[in-house]
């Protein structure tokens, strides 16, 4: 190639490569190659070779203003594509088509910029990332050095069993907001007594999870006497392996034996003698170092830890040798809840324990925090009959990040069920206070406007000036008030179907991902019209894949799936955060425009872009409590139980005759589950859920969260509830209630000897 042609091709290149490469036709080295035939082929399609390259890009229009035709030597064989006003042609019919459109040079700038654009969105949304997995780092880091400092000071003597007996005495401290603006508690205290197991409750985005992390960082004063340990709601593994896991936990023991190292390091001369450890007696400080290894039980920790693990049902291979970040929601939060257990902490914290759990867990779990654990417990759950069975006292958290006018950190002595009949008794009692303060303020007007217009003696002018200050100095009593963010609005199922039709029938199915290790085999169950089926098991006996087989999402290994040809079915998955039905880069508004477009769905057919059809997409995301700025906050940046709301709008957007529902209560707050149990209520759609939360079973089963039926509190043509047990590889249906079944369980595993542990 001439030098006047690798001038040409340069122009051509500057001009065109961008749209080849956008076309997906080819790669930059391609479109390259392309562009240096063009510069060849250029000839009689009106290109002036004596082009210079210092030709500035207005007048690149000029120099394509004419047909480009690729006839020879190109190597295309794609049928006609249009580019910017280019026209490229099927060699094998070269005269098909030309062109006269000019070439728009506009389109290079502005692909260019989509390109800047969209590689600094890239980097952006990787910085963040990377921030949150620091932060995240950054945080453990500093719980574990606030726990080593704590324990260090025990060491030094500043703890007694005396003292830790005492419980925790805060008085007037503040919690700032998470995101630095403003307060999130201001002048509240907190008191916990030793042996006693609080409750903590507040709606979603309240701060419970900021107060719990607070307490473990020892980020508040009169702590440092303390063990505290965290499990936190969201348990991500690593490549540690349970039992690894167990002992890293006991940052003491972990301590001791890298201070056991060291000493015997320098006592043996491999290491220096640092500075500060100058005049010390080494063998002294061995000795120390030994007696308190030997106080803490240092040298039966992997014993202990194998007999914990063993007890919550792990099997050897898993302890030893199986990462915890390959373990499932449910047993990783078992492994968490192992190391609270082999701790031992002074202060126990729960950010929902009962997400994943399955009913065998939980009910292990609540033995243990009630015969089991001397210590004092802070519980954040949605489940009320967890809380019922575990709590004896209850803190109630207000505070201004969840819309509060005051922040507020109030106790109830009781269980949950005491809560709540304490609540609705102030609640009464405020309403009548304040009715009877609007009633004396409204007296008290209506004296200073008549005598207002008085003008006989001072007498009366004196009077009204007393009524005056009266009501000036008469505080407001404020209502509690009602702590349901909004009540879920479902809509309507798409089809109408009689009562003797089968929406989803199973015929002998049985399904495995290794052949001849089925998880669950000859499996008999059909979905009426209007029915509601609740689904319990194991963690890991295979409920999800038989509702992902339900759904068609997975074939059976064998046997039959018919599903009824005008039924829409659809799920909310478990792990919807995860990338199964969020895309935690979108915001809800954009999965809603992301979603089929037709006039059958819940939010209705308008032009694509338009105000009216953003108006319906934000009326419905409102009936799920999706409104204002959480409608255009991308879903990573949402709580737990707002992205569940917004999974929950995507899964019903196409108004489905089968709901199906993976663990629905998982990260929402008492208020929201209830509000989520009113509106199944109303649904005239059939309903599988598969969920250990007792009060939302019986609630979907029943109409009740106590389990006791009761008339006109759901659809009039609901079918009634059918509970059914996925146990040893068999799916059968239970007759009783979940409250039945769950003494079975409690009586079974109170039998068991490693049910003690």
């Amino acid at each position: 190639m001439s030098l006047s042609e690798k001038q040409n091709a340069e122009v051509i290149e500057e001009a065109v490569a961008p749209f080849i490469i956008d076309s997906e036709y080819g790669d930059e080295e391609k479109a390259a190659s392309l562009c240096r035939q063009l510069a060849v082929s250029f000839g009689g399609s009106g290109f002036k070779s004596s082009v210079s390259v210092s030709k500035t890009e207005s007048e690149v229009p000029e120099l394509l203003s004419a047909p480009v035709r690729i006839i020879e030597g190109s190597g295309l064989e794609t049928k006609k594509q249009t580019y910017g006003g280019v026209v490229f042609i099927d060699t094998d019919n070269p005269n098909e088509v030309s062109s006269n459109t000019e070439y728009d040079a506009k389109a290079i700038p502005k692909t260019r910029r989509e390109k800047k654009r969209k590689a600094h969105e890239s980097e952006q949304l990787a910085r963040k990332l990377r921030a949150e997995a620091e932060a995240d780092m950054q945080r453990r880091m500093e719980m574990a050095a606030a726990r080593m400092a704590a324990i260090r000071a025990a060491r030094s003597g500043a703890k007694s069993s005396s003292k830790a007996c005492t419980g925790v005495n805060i008085e007037s401290f503040g919690l700032p907001h998470p995101s630095g603006r403003g307060e999130l508690l201001s002048d509240v205290s907190l008191t916990l007594s030793w042996g006693r197991r609080y409750g903590l409750i507040g709606r979603n985005g309240a701060g419970k999870t900021t107060l719990m992390r607070s307490l473990a960082c020892y980020a508040l004063p009169g702590l440092d006497h303390l063990k505290i340990l965290l499990v936190e709601q969201h348990v991500e593994g690593d490549d540690d392996t349970p039992m690894q896991w167990l002992l890293r936990a006991d940052v003491e023991r972990t301590s001791l034996l890298q201070d056991e190292a060291r000493l015997n390091a320098m006592i043996h001369g491999t290491d220096p003698v640092p500075p500060d450890m100058e005049g010390v007696n080494l063998e002294v400080a061995l000795a120390e170092v030994y007696e308190r290894m030997e106080i803490i039980g240092a040298s039966t920790a992997e014993a202990r830890a194998t007999r914990i693990l063993t007890g919550l049902g792990f099997d050897p291979d898993t302890i030893a040798t199986v990462p915890t970040r390959s373990l499932s929601g449910g047993w990783a939060m078992r492994a968490a809840l192992a190391s609270a257990l082999f701790v031992a902490p002074d202060l126990l914290l729960l950010d929902e324990p009962t997400n994943h759990l399955d009913l065998h867990a939980l009910v292990w779990l609540e033995n243990y925090l009630t015969h089991r654990f001397e210590g004092m417990a802070l519980i954040v759950s949605h489940d009320q009959y967890f809380l019922d069975a575990v709590c004896t006292d209850i803190l109630e958290l207000r505070s201004t990040l969840a819309g509060q006018k005051k922040g507020a950190l109030t106790h109830f002595s009781g269980d949950y069920r005491s809560y709540e009949v304490t609540l609705e008794d102030r609640r009464r009692a405020l309403a009548r206070a304040k009715a009877a303060q609007e009633l004396q303020k409204d007296k008290l007007k209506e004296f200073i406007s008549r005598e207002g217009k008085k003008y006989d003696g001072s007498g009366h002018q004196s009077q009204r000036k007393m009524k005056m200050k009266k009501l000036e100095n008469m505080e407001d009593i404020e209502e509690i008030e009602e702590d349901i963010e909004g009540s879920f609005t479902i809509p309507p199922p798409s089809g109408i179907f009689a009562d003797d039709e089968v929406l989803i029938g199973v015929e002998r199915a049985s399904f495995g991902w290794e052949q001849g290790n089925n998880l669950f085999e000859d499996v008999d169950f059909i979905v009426p019209p209007r029915g509601r089926i609740g689904i319990i098991g194991k963690n890991g006996c295979g409920k999800t894949c038989l509702l992902n087989v339900l759904l068609g999402e997975l074939d059976p290994s064998v046997g039959t799936i018919r599903r009824h040809t005008g039924c829409r079915i659809t799920m909310l998955q478990q792990h919807h955060y995860k990338g199964e039905q969020l895309d935690p880069d979108k915001n809800p508004l954009e999965h809603m425009r992301d979603m089929p477009q037709d006039a059958s769905n819940a939010v209705g057919l308008y032009d694509p872009g338009t105000r009216q059809e953003e108006t319906a997409q934000r009326s419905y995301l409102a009936n799920f409590g999706i409104q204002g700025t959480r409608a255009v906050i991308p879903v990573r940046y949402l709580s737990g139980g707002q992205r569940m709301k917004v999974a929950l709008a995507v899964a019903l957007y196409n108004k489905p005759d089968v709901l199906i529902l993976d663990e629905p209560t998982n990260h929402l707050d008492s208020d929201t589950v209830r509000a989520l149990g009113d509106a199944l209520d109303t649904y005239k759609g059939a309903i599988i859920v598969v969920s250990h939360d007792e009060a939302f079973i019986n609630r979907l089963l029943t109409g009740s969260a106590d389990g006791i039926r009761k008339e006109n509190v759901r659809a009039a043509d609901v079918v009634d509830g059918q509970l059914w047990v996925l146990s040893k590889k068999r799916l059968n249906r239970f007759d009783g209630s979940f409250r039945d079944y769950k003494k079975k369980i409690m009586k079974k595993l109170r039998n068991d000897p490693d049910f003690a542990v």
